[in-house]
């Protein structure tokens, strides 16, 4: 890990760097005995900077109950000698906390860098520990947005929306919800809408701004009445139309009018620049949940390992995460004297495989970026705005008008 933490002051240019941090618990939901906190670089390449594990039992004493009374004398030896895996008092949920505050206090002493800008989730306890009492006395720690995460925002005000609506008669029909209206596979649509919104617009807030509302404006249009002047070629069904000189039929695709201004008041909140301006340059905790992926399939969720098993899987998550399969060789040939001839060729083949299809994803993500470019480009030239159009959907909500 101390290489992958001179790398990452390498690409900060300075000690002072950005770093995504995140929890997992070795059993799902708040019981867990076992949890894991780790911090890892920012970027394409994030690596795995440092992690810890908290536990709140311990394999150990729980065994040493049984000879408690008919062996004392060897209950108390072992007792006072072993090394216990109990580190954490208290909730299993308050583990994330803890423990990244403890990974952060312990940066400067082990790595000499200090992790000035936190990638976090929308969690309401991590970032508050950092600003309370903080690990740093001359950094100030800011928060960077994880993406994923803040883009569940739309889905949750959609169904607090349909919620309070189910009583009240909105275009013929009790509520929001139903067919032709706002399903429930709808919300989540809107929130992967949400968040392409703010992904493609990170850097520039006004056309975050605009691209959000862009979506507002998309899903009432009709064929008589199309409103796509702000959206994009790269998921705009009539714009692609438009582009080859076909036929667009809006039908099988629009919301109500009267739908769309029922759920206003979501887009008026998240696409507010006070909203969208805490995700301008945000960040992703994908990088976490990759190496909790490695993990959990060496420790499976489903069955019971102890802190012991858990640190021997924890050191072989971050080799292979950090270094690649092939980085386990060395050891096994330390601890065995040899390796054998599938070991080597089988790990080679797995490193060799997840190269092939990060490389495949990167290839996908040019090629569309480059088709989209090229699209905006033709439409540019060819598509005229007739903002008189507009007066229908009131654009109250243009950058600056509120």
């Amino acid at each position: 890990m101390k290489n992958a933490v001179e790398e990452a002051c390498k690409k900060s240019n300075g000690r002072k760097i950005t770093a995504s941090g995140d929890g997992t618990w070795q059993k799902r939901g708040f019981s867990s005995l076992h949890g894991v906190v780790e911090v890892l670089s920012n970027g394409p390449t994030a690596k795995v900077l440092d992690l810890g594990r908290l536990s709140k039992k311990c394999s150990i004493c729980t065994g040493l109950l049984s000879i408690k009374y008919s062996d004392p004398k060897q209950y108390s030896e072992i007792k006072n000698k072993h090394q216990c895996e109990v580190n954490h008092v208290g909730s299993s949920a308050s583990m994330e906390v803890a423990g990244i505050h403890r990974l952060f206090a312990r940066s400067k002493m082990l790595c000499n860098v200090k992790y000035a800008h936190y990638i976090g989730d929308g969690d309401a306890k991590v970032f508050p520990k950092l600003i309370s009492d903080p690990p740093y006395e001359d950094v100030s720690i800011t928060k960077i947005e994880d993406v994923n995460h803040f883009s569940k925002k739309m889905l949750h005000r959609l169904q607090k929306i349909a919620e309070s609506l189910k009583k009240n008669n909105i275009d013929g029909k009790l509520g929001i919800r139903g067919s032709g209206r706002m399903i429930k596979k709808m919300m989540i649509n809107f929130k992967h809408y949400y968040r392409l919104a703010i992904v493609r617009n990170k850097t520039n807030l006004d056309d975050m701004v605009r691209a959000v509302w862009a979506i507002w404006k998309h899903k009432p249009s009709s064929n008589s009445e199309p409103h796509h002047e702000w959206c994009s070629p790269s998921y705009c069904g009539y714009l692609q139309a438009l582009e080859k000189g076909e036929e667009y039929d809006h039908t099988p695709h629009s919301l109500p009018l009267k739908i769309m201004k029922a759920i206003r008041s979501a887009f008026e909140e998240l696409a507010h620049p006070d909203t969208l301006k805490r995700v301008r340059n945000g960040g992703s905790q994908n990088a976490n949940e990759s190496f909790h992926s490695i993990l959990w399939s060496l420790a499976p969720k489903n069955r019971y390992s102890t802190g012991v098993m858990i640190d021997l899987c924890v050191a072989m998550a971050v080799s292979f995460y950090n270094d690649g399969y092939q980085s386990i060789i060395p050891v096994l040939a330390e601890l065995t004297g040899n390796t054998g001839f599938f070991t080597r060729v089988g790990m080679k083949r797995l490193d060799e495989r997840r190269i092939y299809y990060e490389h495949k994803r990167k290839r996908k993500a040019v090629q569309k970026s480059k088709q989209n470019e090229e699209a905006s480009d033709s439409l540019s030239d060819r598509m005229s705005v007739d903002d008189n159009r507009d007066d229908q959907l009131d654009d109250s909500y243009i950058p600056g008008a509120y």
